[in-house]
């Protein structure tokens, strides 16, 4: 899939290539779908708009310069292009009237990575998607935020991701409103902390325990200096003086703004800069030199501690409920012993300063979890830190310039794949979502030699890719159990085996990657069967377009049958009705979605599950309704094609639920009364409960009878109970349903 070609910089090979391009591909629709307008910016930036926005110090190493050559010198690959963005804007947005805009490209970056890691994780050079808003407002940059915080989200979804969205710190992108989409697994880079409950979840740079009581103090003892040569480490000095960690004060001294800065925690407790760069209300905080700690301690590297220093303090909350602690003495080779905070030093500025530790507690108090997981995607609200230092300004509606309020959101597409394997996999190797693989089906073809083996195996694989399935055919001359062992390492979803055992019994053999058993499908069936499963095994989102092609065909077709009529109509001088597309009024648009409503009212009181605005699964054909009124227009406005529609949207979804386990019925329930009739004398014989008259049925108990003994009758012939009912009572359908139609 792939292969490393230097340290943090790697090929992919044509099958991670098609992996990548999949999931590039999902993130590109789910923009455009957002809004967002895609655009190319250079990956070569010139280093003066860094300067402008003071970032250059801000991104250390990590901004790879170019000095080599004379040309080159003022510039630098970028790891991010807000800069760049905002100068684009500032050139051509000077109307508010011109906002929102939202732009975004998918695009190399490149950062200077110190010790590469963690595979396509932490690479030199890597592919991003990222997105910036542009907008005049708090409450417009509330809207293009939510935008693509649903986007991403849909993303992930399709991706067949199971993420997690929590709290996050900006870094050194700036601004506030952070949120990093998160998949959990030990192979992760990061960590994030979630309440055992589930209440609370943040990444572990941006976690807020819950405040630690005061244990409280019996009798307070008297500070006492104690020698303690050449022991300067917090392991060190408890070890001497026979204490925990926890019981020693910390004293880590900063430079801020070219003056000291003292930080204070717990000796088992280590500090966030990026917290106590915020309590400081500076940008960021750099550790202090030999010389600044000597200068204002008195003593060497090792020995400070926070009583009788002159200097700005802030301390971590753990340490203010401390008693009788240990610290440096601010003397070379002595620490002391019975430092009560507020008693020997002043608590001026107390903040939550620390990393969580294993034992806190979220705020509402339930205990936390720590968790391994790869970051796949980060969105937050930069407000306006770029467009102020850059003058990126518009005239408001009062004709008043006003820098425009920016959003960032960026999506690691590596990291997306990456974290695809890393959540689905098992020992064998990958089980690829079916949204994200590299091919849908995989053809093993055994016994190469054999002509009968190797012509099925190339019509199956032809007729497949006819239909628009991506289809593999290993051809390969070896051993069935190396090219099954290499069908599980890469993952495709559906492997098809067609051998000369199978052919001899007229069968092929279909097995999912992730199920253990193989099914056998008579070779008439094995197009119309890979199909079926397939679609079965459509996310909601991939089911919806799948509808709507359904239905753009249907509509193409139906127009192409009226204009036919209507030239008909005028060769005899009469008039005939032809819709065409035009934008619906609001009335009419409501009464598409009254007609779907009625049927989400029959979905709920046929499952006795409410159907509601806030049902988890409404909002799906709500969206097909939606989306079929803007495209399709006045074509939906006759009522018969429209009824038609929702039916079968609610049908299309209805197997979506069925599919995955949410209802427990086949979605072409009710079954008519004929076939209920027949059904009854293999129900008896079952042992089953009679279900009541065809006219009475009407709960999932009434139905459950029915199915079980359809399926008796199926599963011997190898057939799902739809097939069997077309073939056993409609032979006159058998021949369009084995040609998949």
């Amino acid at each position: 899939m792939i292969r490393q070609i230097a340290a943090g910089a790697y090929a992919y090979l044509p099958i991670g290539y098609r992996v990548l391009q999949k999931v590039t591909e999902i993130v590109r629709e789910e923009m455009n779908r957002a809004g967002a307008i895609e655009l190319h910016m250079p990956a070569m930036h010139p280093v003066e708009l860094w300067q402008e926005t003071g970032r250059v110090e801000a991104m250390g190493d990590t901004l790879i310069h170019l000095p080599d050559q004379p040309w080159r010198r003022g510039t630098v690959l970028g790891p991010t292009h807000e800069e760049i963005v905002t100068e684009i804007a500032r050139a051509y947005l000077k109307s508010y009237k011109q906002l929102p805009v939202t732009l975004y490209q998918i695009q190399t970056k490149f950062r200077d990575e110190q010790r590469p890691k963690s595979g396509v994780l932490r690479t030199r050079e890597f592919l991003m998607k990222d997105a910036y808003s542009f907008d005049l407002d708090e409450a417009g940059l509330d809207v293009s935020y939510n935008k693509m915080y649903e986007a991403y989200c849909r993303i992930y979804e399709r991706c067949g991701l199971p993420y997690l969205p929590v709290e996050a710190e900006s870094g050194a992108m700036g601004g506030s409103a952070s949120v990093e989409f998160m998949v959990a697994t030990e192979a992760g880079e990061d960590v994030m902390v979630r309440a055992e409950d589930g209440s609370y979840l943040a990444n572990v740079e941006r976690a807020e325990p819950a405040l630690l009581a005061d244990p409280g103090c019996d009798e307070q003892q008297p500070v006492t200096e104690v020698h303690t040569p050449g022991h300067s480490t917090i392991e060190q000095v408890s070890e001497f003086l026979h204490c925990r960690p926890q019981d020693l004060i910390k004293t880590i001294i900063y430079e801020a703004d070219g003056r000291p800065l003292v930080a204070l925690v717990r000796g088992d407790h280590t500090i966030n800069e990026g917290k106590l760069a915020r309590a400081a209300g500076i940008g960021a905080v750099e550790p202090a030199g030999p010389e600044l700690i000597r200068a204002l301690t008195g003593a060497e590297v090792g020995f400070a501690g926070p009583v009788g220093l002159k200097a700005r303090i802030i301390t971590d909350q753990a340490v203010t409920v401390m008693h009788n602690a240990a610290t440096g003495a601010n003397k070379t080779d002595y620490h002391i012993t019975g430092v009560n905070p507020g008693r020997d030093f002043e608590i001026t500025e107390p903040a939550d300063i620390r990393y969580p530790i294993e034992g806190d507690r979220a705020p509402n108090g339930a205990p936390l979890v720590f968790e391994k997981c790869i970051e796949v995607g980060h969105v937050f609200k930069l407000g306006t830190k770029y467009t102020d230092s850059m003058k990126a300004h518009v005239l408001d509606d009062n004709g008043k310039s006003v820098p425009m309020i920016m959003g960032c959101y960026g999506i690691g597409v590596n990291r997306i794949v990456a974290a695809a394997i890393e959540a689905c996999h098992d020992e064998a190797g990958i089980c690829w979502p079916l949204s994200v693989a590299p091919f849908a089906v995989e053809i093993v073809a055994l016994d190469v030699r054999d002509d009968e083996v190797m012509a099925t195996a190339g019509r199956l694989h032809d007729e497949l890719e006819a239909r628009g399935v991506e289809v593999l055919l290993d051809d390969r001359d070896a051993r069935p159990g190396f090219k099954f062992k290499d069908a599980d390492l890469v993952g495709i979803p559906l492997r098809v085996t067609v051998g000369k055992r199978g052919m001899a019994q007229g069968v092929v053999e279909i097995k999912w990657r992730t199920e253990d058993r193989a099914i056998k499908v008579p070779r008439a069936q094995m197009v119309s069967k890979l199909l079926s499963l397939l679609k079965c095994s459509m996310t909601c989102e991939e089911l919806q377009r799948q509808f709507l092609r359904d239905v753009t065909l249907e509509i193409t077709e139906r127009q192409a049958r009226r204009e036919s009529i209507t030239a008909a109509f005028q060769t005899r001088n009469e008039a005939f009705p032809v819709y065409r597309e035009r934008e619906l009024s609001e009335d009419e648009k409501t009464t598409v979605r009254e007609c779907l409503s009625r049927f989400l009212a029959e979905l709920g009181s046929r499952y006795r599950n409410p159907v509601t605005d806030d049902n988890e699964h409404t909002g799906a054909i709500k969206r097909i309704a939606d989306e079929l009124t803007a495209r399709y227009g006045a074509l939906l406005h006759d009522g018969r094609f429209r009824i038609g529609i929702a039916q079968k949207a609610l049908n299309l979804y209805l197997k979506y639920l069925w599919c995955l386990g949410k209802i427990p019925t086949p979605p072409h329930c009710p079954f008519d009364k004929g076939v209920i009739d027949r059904l009854r004398p293999t129900i008896r014989q079952l042992g089953l409960q009679d279900p009541p008259p065809w006219t009475e049925l009407d709960s999932i108990e009434d139905y459950q009878p029915l199915v079980t003994a359809a399926r008796s009758l199926a599963e011997p012939k190898g057939w799902s109970i739809a097939e069997w009912e077309l073939r056993h009572w409609r032979p006159d359908s058998a021949a369009g349903y084995a040609e998949g139609g």
